[in-house]
């Protein structure tokens, strides 16, 4: 029998819990074999400390695994994000998949495991990042982006695809250099955008005079990957509103201390000022980080676009996080200043801008 605890309610966001009597289930949809890696969120109310396990199994017969991970999980009153990766040991049936969540807590804990989620509180769904390397992914992505893009307007001369095996820095600078128009966006391709979304964009950009603009980051169920900016405590980006249902909360203009570069536009002058993107930062993460930075020394401002939308199917990636932050961070230690929510200046974009 499946159980899970019922969602709990903590303003906009609903947790589901793990405390080692009981587990989790939920569909894959249309993964077929090739799931690799998910990325899971988690959140720590109190001290919490343990191994956190994911199964995968043939929905036509849970007791039989066919793949399965574990990492440990610790934090203190603190959120984290749970990496698992996956060996098959079996072929799907192809009657679909099944992910189970177990977590065993260790000597110290004494707080549940709380995983964000979207839907109903009785069938809540994870919000996570599913990575896989199934033949002809990739493609399917970059098409459906691209499709976007002329959507939205965007001439068939302004496309640059980079497909090139170089991290995201070196492949973004390479892009760069492939234009010659005033404005440059910089767009990962497993994104799809909506017909508005350039258009709102430079709008939002124009009015407030700012100089680097990103949208609001959903993920294909309609829940938020990012929205507004910032840095916790150890200095470490993060975005505002993750796994929350977006109902328009974040539907406003801001300025920012970062901007993700899953879409980045930005006005040309900006790029030259700063150097382009720092190439020393290996595969991706961090890099976005670092441009906006080094963009808000010179005096440039980022502006959150949250009338603006795209939906991120995060595909496969190089994950560099931890080795990239301490890069980061080394870089930016004296520089404290720029780790702080720049001061608003009262800019506002209607939310029926077109």
């Amino acid at each position: 029998m499946k159980r899970h605890r019922d969602g709990k309610a903590s303003g906009r966001i609903v947790f589901a819990g793990l405390n080692g009597r009981n587990f989790f289930d939920q569909p894959l949809d249309s993964c077929g074999d090739s799931v690799d890696r998910i990325e899971i969120p988690y959140v720590a109310r109190e001290q919490l400390a343990g191994e956190l396990e994911a199964s995968i199994h043939a929905a036509s017969d849970p007791e039989v695994v066919l793949a399965v991970a574990r990492t440990r999980v610790e934090g203190l009153a603190s959120a984290g994000l749970a990496r698992l990766a996956f060996e098959w040991k079996a072929p799907s049936d192809g009657s679909g998949l099944v992910l189970r969540l177990h977590f065993r807590p260790g000597p110290g804990s004494r707080d549940e495991l709380l995983f964000y989620t979207t839907g109903a509180a009785a069938t809540p769904r994870l919000m996570m990042r599913v990575f896989r390397r199934a033949s002809g992914h990739s493609r399917k992505r970059l098409e459906r982006c691209l499709a976007s893009l002329r959507n939205c307007g965007t001439p068939e001369d302004a496309i640059h695809v980079v497909d090139e095996r170089n991290s995201s820095a070196v492949n973004r600078n390479t892009g760069f250099r492939r234009t010659r128009r005033p404005f440059v966006c910089f767009l990962d391709d497993d994104v799809e955008l909506a017909a508005d979304t350039t258009e709102r964009l430079l709008e939002a950009m124009i009015a407030s005079g700012a100089d680097l603009a990103s949208p609001k980051i959903l993920s294909p169920e309609g829940a938020i990957f990012c929205a507004d900016t910032g840095f916790n405590a150890e200095r470490q980006p993060v975005p505002r509103g993750l796994g929350e249902p977006d109902r328009g909360q974040y539907d406003y203009v801001s300025e920012a201390p970062w901007l993700p570069s899953t879409m980045l536009l930005i006005r040309r002058e900006v790029f030259n000022a700063v150097g382009g993107f720092d190439e020393t930062y290996p595969g991706s993460q961090m890099e976005d980080v670092d441009f906006c930075l080094k963009a808000r020394r010179r005096g440039f401002g980022c502006r959150y676009v949250g009338t603006a939308r795209i939906v991120h199917f995060n595909q496969q990636r190089n994950d560099y996080f931890d080795d990239n932050f301490r890069l980061f961070s080394r870089k930016w230690r004296g520089s404290p200043e720029l780790f702080s929510r720049p001061r608003q200046m009262g800019i506002a974009v209607a939310a029926g801008i077109r």
